[in-house]
């Protein structure tokens, strides 16, 4: 499991009082912290792609299962290339093909999983702003 990175960094932003309990109300309901909410807001309105937890944690987690599999499979197979053993050009390109089409479906998944989390913060933050208008 990956071990998160120290977050050294600071940025300090001016908010009003109302702002401030909004957005302290707000991070509470979800049970994260305002740091937390306003690097996850920052991350999205970079278009860096969201912070997973929750029900997408678990399919991530999958996700990278998968991908080192891909990866033990092609350092095998260069491993065995290497020593001289080559299989048949039409094992080999078949062995290839398919890790290429599990890739680009993994891909696919994450990408997949990015936008419902990016639907789901903005979905959110609109069901914010509409609470404000009222």
């Amino acid at each position: 499991m990956a071990v998160a990175s120290r977050k050294s960094q600071v940025v300090r932003l001016r908010i009003s009082e109302q702002e401030h309990a909004e957005l302290a109300a707000f991070a509470e309901e979800r049970g994260l912290s305002m740091s937390e909410l306003l690097r996850r807001g920052a991350r999205l309105a970079a278009g860096f792609g969201p912070a997973f937890d929750g029900e997408f944690r678990g399919q991530i987690v999958d996700l990278v299962r998968q991908v080192r599999g891909v990866s033990t499979n092609i350092n095998q197979m260069t491993k065995a290339m290497n020593s001289g053993r080559v299989p048949p050009n039409a094992q080999l390109s078949e062995g290839f093909g398919m890790l290429t089409t599990l890739l680009a479906e993994c891909q696919d998944a994450y990408l997949s999983l990015c936008a419902k989390a990016q639907a789901q913060v903005i979905s959110t933050a609109d069901e914010g702003e509409h609470g404000r208008d009222r």
